[in-house]
């Protein structure tokens, strides 16, 4: 993942925070005024913890993601192959 894609997301991910964050205030259940500098420490912290994990589980999940591309791959292929083999027993009955 790119560290654009990862910036483009932790900012998606920001913007529906706040915006979520907003409303359940307005919902009466906060305090009586927006804590902006409480909720701008979750999202910093909501940040640094999204950008931590894209870092560190970059190389992990591309590993995952390319082994089990082959994986599906080899299904496919198995598939295709059990079925032109069934069409053609099926030719022969």
């Amino acid at each position: 993942m790119s560290p654009r894609t990862v910036l483009r997301s932790v900012s998606l991910a920001g913007a529906i925070f706040l915006a979520l964050s907003g409303s359940a205030l307005a919902e009466g259940g906060g305090a009586s005024g927006a804590d902006i500098g409480g909720i701008l420490r979750h999202l910093l912290n909501l940040t640094v913890l999204l950008v931590f994990l894209g870092w560190v589980l970059r190389r992990p999940m591309g590993d995952f993601l390319q082994s089990r591309r082959f994986e599906v791959k080899e299904a496919l292929d198995e598939s295709w192959n059990a079925k032109t083999r069934a069409e053609e027993h099926y030719q022969e009955i």
